[in-house]
Formats: structure tokens, sequence, C-alpha cells
């Protein structure tokens, strides 16, 4: 299991105090039962987190636990591990009838493993109401449930510590550790007080009944790690590690967009500036499978994506975060017994998504390679990256790379990780109105792509310069008569076109060699940046409040595209998220539309022949 779950230096002696009574710690019977301990004069403490632990001693005894005559208060001497498990004896007992003896033993060595529970759920009442009205005193707005991702601003974290203690004392309850919102509460006091030891130990209480160990074979599953959050770069340098500055396009200019069909907002174009790249290596991290999120060691968290300026707490982008307490955040970590000694990173938290991995993870890559860094480590990508990204490495790399695939529910361990920035920003807003500002895509992105794309772009096949790219197979923002408008632009001399299905030296290909493209909204509109400059795109979209058109817009803009939008009749509610709605096109406005637009493009030439749809992709 993970070997580094506290970091005894960064504890006060304070914060060791609490954590003593957390674990209701017996120094006098830790040491009586473990006399080894006791003659290497170690804090016994110090030696059960750092070493015990791990090595499958408990820090009590399970048979002098009995239960209490009086119910004892949370944290005071009387309170005994039965206490905080909240275990009992009845209830286990009329609950699981295969086992005769000694149930609270039972419980410890065998019942956690096998998900038994150790008391009736509905006992809970109590403890739930008093978390509930400590929160609502200080302003801490949860619905009910703190077990799922959220972002919380805590101004007086002692404060709140301090009055969840003082009303269990006063109202004599030890709330039950397992699936009670009060440890949770717990947990977010601590980290607002900056106690990451005592923080991590209450998320596991809640998931995990108690403190991930060996002999309770409760960590396997995920234990929660709790620290401050780095960016990465600053962290690197602060560690002496290797770092270097890549040379990239410093700012961006994002315009408005162009609709067809509905009147357009024309304001000022707006300049961003770019993150600047740098290349590091890190030493000694551990990596989680589908995100940018990389452990340094217990309490240090290395993420550059947590400051997004939004209140939604859904828009936090790594899924394994479950709560952001100011810069301090409890996340997910499963154990994998997986190392490896070199690597490079291609993961990140849309790394699967051919768009955002297209246009925000593979020129990270592209643009070592160009200052000659990192040409010959591992790569490590995500489980759940489609056969085309995979694809796109082996051209990249030949077909001898080793590339390894980190499941999402893993966890892997790097002693030297080579890592560049990101180049481009992307803050995702699916709930509020979109700024020019929330995706920024980087030029020099794009001038990689394009360099890599070189080889295989062509240009001069007249059956290919119009083109309908399918969206098939997706389950939402569907065009419904998709068919029909397909039927309508085959009749207009397009020819039906499914990225899917093609690989990526055809996709250049097809991209390359068009005038004018006619597209739902999709990741396929990654390989845009392959298209020449002048050509036309038309891109149908559900005309959603919240949708972002400007980074469209600004694609187009670095690749010298003419794109326009063309807003579709949205089918509200049809999809939780209203950006996701599926749609309906106006069948003949969009053909006029589309002739216009030839036929201005040809106004000074001979208009093109249009050809019926051709049945295979390019030999």
């Amino acid at each position: 299991m993970y070997k580094n779950f506290f970091d005894i230096s960064a504890y006060t002696d304070e914060e060791l105090a609490v954590i003593e009574k957390l674990l209701v710690f017996d120094k006098k019977a830790y040491l009586e039962k473990f006399p080894d301990v006791a003659n290497t004069k170690t804090d016994p403490l110090i030696h059960f987190l750092t070493q015990g632990m791990y090595e499958g001693r408990f820090p009590w005894s399970i048979n002098t636990q009995t239960a209490q005559e009086q119910q004892a208060r949370l944290l005071s001497s009387q309170t005994s591990l039965r206490d905080i498990l909240g275990f009992d004896e009845e209830f286990y007992k009329k609950q699981y009838p295969d086992v005769t003896q000694n149930h609270f033993r039972h419980f410890i060595l065998n019942g956690i493993r096998e998900n038994r529970l150790p008391f009736n759920f509905n006992d809970n009442v109590d403890s739930e109401t008093l978390t509930w009205n400590i929160l609502s005193r200080f302003n801490i707005a949860c619905d009910n449930s703190l077990d799922r991702q959220l972002r919380f601003e805590v101004k007086n974290g002692p404060a709140l510590l301090q009055a969840l203690f003082d009303e269990a004392s006063k109202k004599g309850l030890v709330p039950k550790t397992y699936r009670n919102n009060y440890w949770l509460a717990l947990a977010i006091a601590f980290s607002a007080c900056g106690y990451f030891g005592a923080s991590a130990l209450c998320y596991n209480y809640f998931f995990n009944y108690f403190l991930p160990m060996p002999h309770l074979n409760n960590w396997r599953e995920g234990v929660y790690v709790v620290g401050k959050i780095h960016k990465i770069v600053q962290f690197a340098q602060n560690r002496r590690w290797f770092v270097k500055k890549l040379s990239a396009a410093s700012s961006i200019s994002v315009p408005d967009p162009h609709f067809l069909n509905r009147p357009n907002t024309i304001g000022e174009v707006e300049i961003h500036p770019l993150p600047t790249p740098y290349y590091c290596i890190l030493e000694n991290v551990v990596l989680i499978g589908g995100s940018a999120m990389i452990i340094a060691n217990s309490h240090d968290l290395l993420y550059d994506h947590l400051d997004d300026t939004t209140d939604n707490t859904s828009e936090i982008k790594c899924h394994y975060i479950l709560h952001a307490v100011n810069n301090v955040c409890a996340v997910k970590y499963t154990y994998t017994d997986l190392y490896v000694p070199e690597a490079f990173s291609l993961m990140h938290d849309h790394g699967h998504n051919y768009f955002h991995w297209i246009i925000e993870v593979l020129p990270r890559y592209l643009l070592a390679r160009k200052n000659g860094l990192a040409c010959n480590a591992t790569f490590l990508i995500d489980e759940k990256i489609g056969k085309l990204q995979e694809a796109v490495i082996r051209l990249i790399l030949g077909n001898d790379a080793i590339v390894i695939k980190v499941a999402r529910n893993a966890s892997v361990k790097v002693g030297k990780l080579h890592w560049v920035s990101d180049l481009s920003i992307n803050t995702v807003r699916t709930l509020q109105l979109p700024k020019k500002s929330d995706i920024l895509i980087s030029p020099t992105a794009v001038e990689l792509l394009k360099e890599l794309a070189a080889d295989h772009a062509m240009q001069g096949i007249a059956k290919y310069e119009r083109i309908l790219i399918t969206r098939t197979n997706v389950e939402f923002r569907r065009l419904v008569n998709r068919e029909l408008c397909r039927e309508m632009l085959i009749r207009e001399g397009f020819w039906d076109f499914d990225p899917g299905r093609a690989s990526f030296e055809e996709q250049i290909r097809v991209f390359s060699n068009a005038k004018i493209i006619v597209s739902e909204a999709g990741a396929a509109q990654a390989n845009l940046v392959f298209c020449r400059p002048g050509t036309i795109v038309v891109v149908l979209v559900n005309g959603y409040k919240n949708s972002n058109y400007f980074y469209l817009a600004e694609m187009a803009q670095i690749a010298k595209l003419k794109l326009v939008f063309f807003e579709c009749f949205r089918l509200d509610g049809s999809h939780e998220l209203g950006v996701h709605d599926d749609m309906i096109v106006n069948i003949s406005d969009l053909r006029n539309h589309i002739n216009n637009l030839t036929n201005s493009a040809n106004s000074s030439g001979k208009r093109e022949k249009r050809l019926p749809k051709q049945p295979t992709i390019l030999n």
C-alpha cells in the first residue's frame, strides 16, 4: 500500500496530540505489546505512523475493547475504539448470525474487509443534525451531502473545528465513523487549519471505517490523502529539480464568433496572455491515472488547474479531487504496484478526448521534442485513449516505443518524470456564460501540429473538396434529422466523411484538401488545424447560451480559416446539460446559406462542379 501516508515533520505537537486521540492510541499498551519498539526508545505514536501501521501493528488491543456503560464524549479520555467505530454488538449479532462469538474482534479482523456494517445507519440522526447546524452557522452550504466533489472557502478553520468539538462534547455524542458526515465536516475543518494528517484520518474514517491498514484490508478501493496544492513548475524550482523554459507564443487574440442565421454581436477583439511552457523532470512522484494530479509526497499535491474562477464545483477538472478547501485538497488515491524508472507524461484531465488531446496534450511533447528533450522515454497515457490517438503516438515515436496505459483507478510511481506544462488554457464552463479567456489555444500548438502533418497533407483532389463531417455513435448533442441533412448535402456535391473510421493520416489528407466543410460541433474539429488557409467551415450548433464558440473562432483565426456557425433548433431538456442538448437543423435554410457561401467564394472564377458521394475513403 501507499507507504507515505503521514509526514511527521509536517505536524505540530498540537496536531500529533489530536491524531493520538483520533486513533485512540494507547502508548503504554503499544510498548507493552511490541517490546522491540520500547527497546528503540522511539516515541510509540511516531513509530506507528511511520512504520507500525504498514507492518500490521494495531495501535490498540482489540481484546480490551469493551462497551461503555455511559456514552463517552468525543476524543475524551474515556473514548474507546468501539466508540469511534460506533460498533453495535446487538445489531451486528442480529445482522450477521454466521458470526458466533467475539463480534467486535470479528468485525475488526474480518468484517471491515467483508464490508459488513458495524451499526444501523439510522442511528446517525443526532450527529448528522449537529453537523448541518454547525456548517450552516459558518455559511457552508452543502445540501445535506458531503461525500461528493465540493469546493469550500473556510474563513475561520479553528473556529469551525472548535464548534464541532464543543457541540459534540456538549451533547455527549460520539459520531460513528463510517459514512457519517460529521467526520467529513471535521476533515474540512482540519484542512482549513492545515492539519493534513488529522484531516486524512477523518476522510478515511468516513470512507474506510478507520485508518487504512494492511491487516484491516481497507485500502484497496482507495485511500484519501490530503495536502497543499502546489504549482508544478514552482514546486520543481523550489526542489531544485531540472526546469527549462521553452519558447512559445505569449498571447492570443480572441474574436467574436460569426453566425449565418442569427444576429451577430461584434465586440472588440480581446488579447489574452498564454502560459509560458516549461520542461521539468520531477523526481520520485506518483501520477494518478486519467488526470494531471501528481503526488509529490505525503502532503504535497502538484496540480495546476485548481484556481479556476468559478464557483461551480462540478467544473473541477480532476475527478479524483473530493474536496478543495482553500488551497488544500483531499484526493482519492488507489495504490497499484506499478513503478517506472523514467517516463514522459501524456496524461491530462481531458487526456482521453480527441480534441483536447490533439490541441492541448500532444503539442507539449512535440515542443519538448523540438527542443531535443525526452525523446527516448517511456510514455504514460490514459487507458481510455482512443485507437486514433494511440496510432498518432506510434506514428510519431515508431512501433518500438514503450507506451504504458494507466488505468483510471490506478496510480504509477515514476523515478524521473519528464513533464511539460501547458501551452494552452482550458477552463471548463458548462453552467455559466463563457468568457473569451476560458479556452485559449496556443498558435505554437497549431504550428507544431501543422509541422507534424506536413508530410501527409495534399491538395487538388476534386472529389474531396466538399466535405460533410458526420458525428456518429454519440449519446449527446445529436443532430436528430442527420440523415435528411446528409441527403441534402450529398445532392449538393458533398462527400460524407466519418473521421472516427479513418486513420490519422487519412484525416490529415481529407482536411488539408477540403475547400468547404460542414460539420456538427465535436471532437473531430481538432482536425481543422490541418486545413489550408481560406477553407470555409460551417459548424452546426444548438445555440445554448453557455456554449463556448470563442475557441473555435480563435482556432480558425490562427489557421486562417473562414469559419461560421449555423444555429439549429435546440431540443431543450434532452440532456441534463444544455450545452449537450440535441438539435434539429433547418435543411432548406442551411442549403441556401451554403450556396451563398460557395457562390461568394467562387465569384471571381468558375463555380466548381458538384460531385456525387464517394463510397470509399482515400487509398
